[in-house]
C-alpha cells in the first residue's frame, strides 16, 4: 500500500519530474514534501524515488466508502495483543 516506492532512487534530475524532490509521479504542486532551499531540479542531491499509483474504479459512494480496504483480521491481531497485555498486567 500506502508509501510505496516504484524501485530505486534516480542518481540525476530528469526532465518532467517533480522539480522540488525528483519523482516523476507528481509535479511540484502536488509535492507532499516540504519546499527544499535549493529544489531538487538545480541541486540533483537526494532525488526521491517514484510512488507506486494504485488506480481504483470505484463508484461516487465507493470512493466515499470509510471501511473501503478495512481488513478485519489486522483487528483481530491487535485485539488479541491487547488481551495479551492486559493478562501480563493482571499476572504481575
Amino acid at each position: 500500500a500506502r508509501g510505496q516506492k516504484a524501485g530505486p532512487a534516480p542518481t540525476k534530475f530528469r526532465k518532467g519530474a517533480c522539480e522540488n524532490c525528483g519523482a516523476m509521479t507528481h509535479k511540484a504542486k502536488d509535492c507532499v514534501e516540504r519546499p527544499r532551499k535549493t529544489a531538487a531540479k538545480y541541486s540533483g542531491k537526494d532525488l526521491q524515488a517514484d510512488e507506486v499509483i494504485v488506480e481504483c474504479n470505484l463508484n461516487y459512494s465507493g470512493k466515499r466508502d470509510r471501511w473501503n480496504g478495512y481488513d478485519p483480521s489486522a483487528h483481530k491481531k491487535h485485539v488479541t495483543e491487547y488481551e495479551l497485555q492486559e493478562a501480563e498486567r493482571k499476572a504481575v
